[in-house]
Order: C-alpha cells, then sequence, then structure tokens
C-alpha cells in the first residue's frame, strides 16, 4: 500500500510523463549577450533553439543580468533622451542575425522566477561550468546537455579537480566528430550527438561576376594588418588590389560581401569548426587560410589535406600564396579541383540536413527522458510495495 507521499511522488512522475508525450516540455538555452556583435557560438545555439521553435517545440532563452533596466526604466530614460547603459540591458542578436531569433522568448533569471520542472530540458554551453555545478547542487530536476563547440573552453573555465562527472553531466551535442573524439579521450562516460552548424541560404553562390577583392575574415584585427602590410611591401605592383575587412556585419550583408569578392583570407587559431571558411566556399570565395590548432573535419587530417582551399602552416605565407592566387584568377587559370572541391565540402552542410539532425535528436532525447522517467516511477511503485 502506497503512503500520502508516494502517491504524490507518483502524481508529479505521471505529470511529468504527460507533459513529455505531449511534446509540452519547456527547452531552455542558457546564452550570453553579445551586446550586438556576431557570434558564432551563439549563433549556433540560437539557431538550434530557432529550429526546435519552429518545429513547435516550446523554447526559451535564459540569461543573466542581476541589474537590468526595467521597462519603466527604459521609457524614462527615452523620455527625457538619454542612452541607456548597454550594460544594464539585453541587446542580443537582432541587429546581425535577426529579428525572428530575438522574438524567442527570453527570461532573465536573476530577477524573474524560473520554475523548471523534470519533464524540461536545459542545454548549457561548455563555457558555463559554473552552471552546471550550480544547476546541480541545486537538485535542479530537469534534463541537462552541454553544448560543446571548442575542449578549450573546459579547460579554461572548469575548476582543478572537477570535471562534468562531479556535476551530474552525462550528454552533450558536440558541434563536430574532431571534438567529439577530443572530448570522448577525457571524459569517456559522456553521451555525444555530433551536430554540425546550419548556415543560413544567404551563403550561396552568386549570379554576377565576382570582381578582385580580396575579403578579410580574422578573429585578430592585427592579423589581418599585418599580412596586407607584407603583401603590399612585397608585391608593389599590386598595390591595384583592394581588401576589405569582413568585421561585425550582419549576417546577410557579410554574405553579400563574400559574393562579391573573389578570394578570402580566413584566420582563426583556435577555431573549433571553421564556420567562416565554410561560408567563404558557399559564396564561391577561393579560401587561403592558415591551419588550426585542431585541423577541422571538413580540411583533411595531418596526413593528408583537401583541394578545398589553399591551407599554409604560417601567416608570413600567406603573401606569397595570396600573389599567385591572385595572378592565377586574373588569367583564369585557377585549377578546376579548387572550385570542385571547395563546392563539394560546402554542399555537404545543408539547411536540410541540419533540420533533420535537430529533429532526430528532439525526437530522442525526448524519448529517452520519457525511458528515464518511467525506470524512476517503476522504482518507486516497486518500494512502495516492497513496504
Amino acid at each position: 500500500m502506497t503512503t500520502d507521499k508516494e502517491n504524490t511522488v507518483i502524481d508529479r512522475i505521471n505529470n511529468a510523463l504527460k507533459t513529455l508525450e505531449g511534446r509540452e516540455s519547456v527547452i531552455y538555452f542558457f546564452v550570453a549577450d553579445t551586446k550586438g556583435y556576431p557570434n558564432a557560438k551563439m549563433e549556433y545555439i540560437y539557431e538550434f533553439a530557432y529550429t526546435l521553435h519552429k518545429s513547435g517545440y516550446n523554447v526559451c532563452m535564459v540569461y543573466q543580468l542581476e541589474n537590468e533596466y526595467t521597462d519603466d526604466e527604459l521609457s524614462d530614460l527615452n523620455s527625457r533622451q538619454e542612452l541607456p547603459d548597454d550594460n544594464r540591458r539585453f541587446i542580443g542578436v537582432s541587429d546581425w542575425l535577426g529579428v525572428e531569433y530575438s522574438q524567442l522568448r527570453h527570461l532573465n533569471v536573476a530577477k524573474e522566477q524560473w520554475n523548471v520542472a523534470p519533464s524540461d530540458f536545459l542545454f548549457i554551453p561548455e563555457v558555463f561550468s559554473s552552471l552546471m555545478k550550480e544547476t546541480f547542487d541545486r537538485h535542479v530536476p530537469c534534463k541537462r546537455y552541454v553544448i560543446l563547440q571548442n575542449m578549450r573552453h573546459i579547460t579554461e573555465f572548469m575548476t582543478f579537480g572537477d570535471q562534468w562527472a562531479n556535476y551530474g553531466i552525462k550528454d552533450a551535442i558536440v558541434t563536430n566528430s574532431v571534438q567529439e573524439s577530443l572530448l570522448k579521450s577525457v571524459f569517456r562516460y559522456v553521451d555525444t550527438t555530433v551536430i554540425n552548424p546550419c548556415f543560413p541560404l544567404c551563403f550561396n553562390r552568386p549570379e554576377n561576376a565576382k570582381r578582385l577583392i580580396v575579403n578579410m575574415v580574422t578573429k585578430n584585427q592585427n592579423d589581418a594588418e599585418h599580412i596586407v602590410k607584407l603583401f603590399y611591401w612585397k608585391y608593389p605592383l599590386f598595390q591595384f588590389v583592394p581588401f576589405r575587412d569582413l568585421r561585425n556585419f550582419p549576417k546577410e550583408k557579410y554574405a553579400d560581401f563574400l559574393k562579391e569578392g573573389a578570394i578570402t583570407v580566413w584566420v582563426d587559431y583556435d577555431t573549433p569548426f571553421g564556420n567562416n571558411a565554410i561560408e567563404s566556399m558557399k559564396c564561391g570565395c577561393v579560401t587561403i587560410g592558415k591551419i588550426p590548432e585542431t585541423i577541422p573535419e571538413w580540411m583533411g587530417d595531418d596526413n593528408k589535406l583537401k583541394d578545398n582551399g589553399y591551407w599554409v602552416n604560417s601567416l608570413n605565407d600567406i603573401p606569397d600564396v595570396l600573389m599567385h592566387v591572385i595572378n592565377d584568377w586574373m588569367e583564369d587559370l585557377t585549377p578546376e579541383i579548387i572550385y570542385d572541391e571547395m563546392k563539394k565540402t560546402s554542399d555537404a552542410y545543408t539547411q536540410e540536413k541540419w533540420a533533420e539532425d535537430v529533429s532526430r535528436f528532439a525526437d530522442n532525447m525526448f524519448l529517452d527522458r520519457i525511458n528515464e522517467i518511467k525506470e524512476i516511477k517503476e522504482s518507486v511503485e516497486k518500494k512502495a510495495v516492497d513496504d
């Protein structure tokens, strides 16, 4: 015979199962404010959330801002024609990613009540190890997943002596197979799902002829300046070649610049995937880049690099390679294998595949959680019978 307490627990379990089976659970994504600047890591998370939202799931973006302005305070500032302090407001992604993403439901957990149920899900970027610990210590009842985009961030932000097992984390979404292998080599107990990044349809091959413009896509502006200055100093006859720094542009404007230019120079030492290079290829640009610390899966491996671009080991080699690429392009001698391979590479990452991967993951996520809670229910019921 079950006690009142056991009946209450079983009722809660049944409610959780009903919510999960009806796909009414809340799927939370913890995000950082980009302050209006493009950020590939936040873009991945927002794309994931927005894809689920379009499929009818209940999605909520979670952030933490202690002293955020109230609506009344913002209205008062506006009436007095005073500019707000950006450190006190969540600016979000609308300016560079799109209004539809900013219109997803957002919740400031520092100021608003956050009621999390066992039927809910929480996705935590790998940089927020403190949130993993906090939700574990507080016994937050939802299912938690880590979104891993860069293994380096685990070692940078996690306390010495800790690992995900200390925080009860055993599930992760990983953006590529290289990162998955690295993760599995240290946290063997983690179940992983690889979901490659999504690339908006604005990244496509242009109908108009390209112009001799070299697009510079570098994480560090000093790298761009270093390359351009070396190029002009070494090859003064090429002073007529224009360079364009593609930094902090809205997504569609950035894509338009890529489609206009013929060549892209890309430098990102510690990229986990190399989104910018794929975007360049999708727009039909011949791409020159320094090989990152970890070779992305689409670039090849230590034994053989693919012919989908010009890949070099040193920043100082780029000006020389660039001169030859420009010469070939002006004389229409760019090897066909370059165009063929970069099309083959970029065409492997489609919106259709992204949607299929996210949908498959969501189905499995709900099914796994339902099975977990059913096992808990059976355990509670068995204990009640034994007692």
